[in-house]
């Protein structure tokens, strides 16, 4: 029969512990454990050679323990014998005897003292001496394997083995508006005349189009500005939208020229919202907005917020703002005997217009960012909604030519289109990026946006809602304006290109949605922004870079112009990108001081679609233009077999 060791451990550390209550009992117990096993000490040994030889690696020597253990017998008995007439019987507690410390720690004295005392004054057994002949044989072999291991690793090629290239992660260098609380420092040095190369060849592949282009710093300073090209659509007097707003490509755009963003103005809308009523402290994001329309509280939409508003996840119906003779809201929202107010109440918020529980399923929605003009409107007490983004933003950024008053669209101070009601210039709206770009503050230091407010901004919205990221337009809405993708997904445009149904390709540039604010993935690291219907985009790169890229192209005049100008906005942002330098460093420190990023954060992260398609820019997937005239002009030397895949004439621009 064996005894543990741990047994043995376990009952010294109780006879030293201070449990001084009952010392008979446990050393008594000790006593008669050991009394019985004091020749084990052989057939442990004779155990131990028998076992096989994994086990022998974990070998334990069993006679400095054993020594301890008659040492320590010995003392315990003798203690036992002065206290005791019997030793092989448990002794009675009592109650009236005192502890007996001393005899414990003379016996605990023995047993430390014998457990150091040196193995080398032990002599060995044969068998004793096989066993250590075994370890060391057995100590040399993992040696060599060891040092077999360590060789390999250092010979191994990279397929053989990924190395760690350092120690920053790739998403941590990636998504670079956490490296400030990540405590790592990016090192920016921007291309500016690639920039302007770039913008020069997407104005010629479009025939010409106009437009003008803004960039900003990584310390958010204007490094450039530029309008390219001059033809345009321009507005229609007594027109309207898509419908009947625009006239044919004519020469003339300039950086003043007054144009439509449309869906720009989602983050214009949430930042207005934001400054005025979250950080003015009157109001805040996840608050039902019964609150603000009484009648509502009992209803299901009622419990609707402004975070679900401002994300797309509101639940809410959309109408149609292209026929606005017969949608029943825009009817009324154009009816100048009507408020606001009146007509959300009648059409929009009811419970019958919910497609969906508010805050469950994501659906790119216009009509319910109208909702928030009346919020604010009874939050801040002013007289409406175009007042508000005036004393909130326009005011402080010097925004003098952006306004809500924008006839084309219908739009008013008192009944703004506020999700794409705006008139600005590509001259002007670019201020308001800078801001973002400046987490907040204005060219001249003044604070427009908390610090939170713009984290909110470029933060995931949507909560636990379903069809989230690339899903936002239930992949029906092939928008590619970029390089890198969060997927590919079969048959993602067999709605639009049927025999194509097998292929596998991205659903949409769009990777995430915030608070007015698309997500997108840049070549080296995340792009917060924006699209529009005729034209517009503005991406912020935090701490790389800031873009406003702004024309104006109606889809309905000129189809094929305005569908090739977001594809190749991926060209304008691959080529910067790719001539710029973007590294990190944090306080671990690599030999050389920084870390370059992957090319879409690395093979792990993300999706580089020219490299899955074998190409170095969007110019072959461009269909062939004919521009005015007849002149010109192809948009590529050659053209790749997919390029139908990417011909988005009939691309659905009406839904931005």
């Amino acid at each position: 029969m064996k005894i543990s060791v741990f047994a043995v451990a376990a009952m010294t550390l109780q006879l030293t512990s201070g449990q001084r209550d009952e010392p008979r009992r446990v050393r008594g117990a000790v006593q008669r454990r050991l009394e019985g096993h004091a020749g084990d000490h052989t057939m442990l040994e004779a155990e131990e050679e028998d076992k096989p030889e994994k086990s022998a690696k974990k070998t334990v020597d069993f006679l400095p323990v054993y020594k301890a253990m008659e040492a320590f017998q010995s003392k315990a008995a003798g203690d036992a014998t002065k206290s005791s007439s019997s030793t092989s019987s448990m002794p009675e507690k009592s109650t009236g005897s005192k502890p007996m410390g001393p005899d414990r720690n003379a016996a605990t004295s023995a047993l430390v003292d014998a457990t150091t005392t040196p193995t080398t004054d032990v002599r060995l057994s044969n068998a004793d001496k096989r066993s250590e002949s075994e370890r060391a044989k057995k100590r040399s072999e993992k040696k060599a394997r060891k040092e077999a291991r360590k060789e390999a690793r250092e010979q191994a090629t990279p397929t053989e083995e990924k190395a760690i290239s350092g120690p920053i992660s790739g998403p941590y260098k990636y998504e670079s508006s956490k490296w400030e609380a990540r405590k790592i420092k990016g090192r920016v040095s921007l291309d500016v005349d690639a920039f302007d190369e770039a913008v020069v060849a997407w104005s010629k592949n479009l025939c010409d189009l106009g437009i003008t282009a803004t960039l900003f710093d990584n310390n958010s300073e204007m490094v450039y500005q530029k309008s390219v090209g001059t033809m345009y659509t321009p507005f229609v007097e007594g027109g309207y939208s898509l419908t009947s707003g625009f006239g044919p490509l004519e020469e003339g755009w300039t950086g003043d020229t007054v144009f439509t963003p449309y869906s720009n103005t989602k983050g214009v809308a949430a930042a207005t919202f934001l400054a005025s009523v979250v950080d003015a402290r009157l109001g805040y994001l996840d608050e039902p907005i019964h609150t603000t329309f009484i009648d509502l509280k009992d209803s299901q939409v009622g419990q609707m917020t402004s975070r679900q508003i401002l994300s797309h996840t509101s639940g809410l119906k959309t109408f149609n703002r292209e026929d606005p003779e017969n949608d029943r809201y825009y009817s009324c929202k154009y009816d100048e005997s009507k408020t606001l107010r009146e007509c959300l109440e009648m059409f929009v918020l009811t419970d019958d217009n919910l497609n969906n529980p508010p805050g469950t399923m994501t659906g790119y929605n216009n009509e319910a960012f109208d909702i928030l003009a009346e919020v604010a409107v009874q939050k801040t007490g002013m007289d409406n909604f175009g007042e508000i983004f005036q004393k909130y933003i326009a005011g402080p950024l010097g925004m003098d030519s952006t306004t809500y008053d924008c006839p084309i669209v219908k739009s008013t101070q008192e009944k703004p289109g506020v999700a794409w009601g705006l008139c600005s210039t590509g001259n002007d709206f670019p201020k308001f990026v800078q801001m973002l770009s400046k987490d907040g503050m204005s060219p001249s230091g003044e604070r427009v946006l908390t610090k939170n407010a713009v984290y909110q901004m470029f933060s995931h919205g949507g909560g636990s809602a379903l069809n989230t990221g690339d899903l936002l337009w239930g992949g029906h809405l092939p928008f590619y304006a970029t390089r890198c993708y969060p997927r590919l997904v079969k048959g993602a445009l067999k709605n639009m290109v049927p025999e194509l149904g097998d292929l596998a390709l991205p659903l949409t540039s769009v990777a995430g949605y915030g608070l007015g604010t698309m997500f997108f993935l840049g070549n080296f690291g995340e792009i917060f922004g924006h699209a529009g219907s005729t034209g517009g985009i503005w991406l912020v790169a935090p701490g790389r870079f800031a873009i406003y890229l702004t024309w104006m192209a109606s889809s309905s005049i000129a189809p094929e112009v305005a569908g090739g100008t977001y594809t190749l906005i991926a060209d304008i942002l691959n080529a910067f990108e790719n001539a710029s330098t973007f590294t990190v460093e944090n306080s671990l420190g690599v030999e050389d001081g920084s870390e370059q990023i992957e090319i879409c954060g690395g093979q792990d992260m993300y999706v580089d679609l020219f490299s899955q398609l074998g190409i170095s820019s969007f110019e072959p997937l461009t269909p062939t233009l004919k521009c005015p005239g007849d002149e010109q002009r192809l948009s590529a030397t050659e053209v790749h077999p997919l390029s139908a895949a990417f011909d988005v004439t009939g691309f659905p621009f009406h839904l931005l």
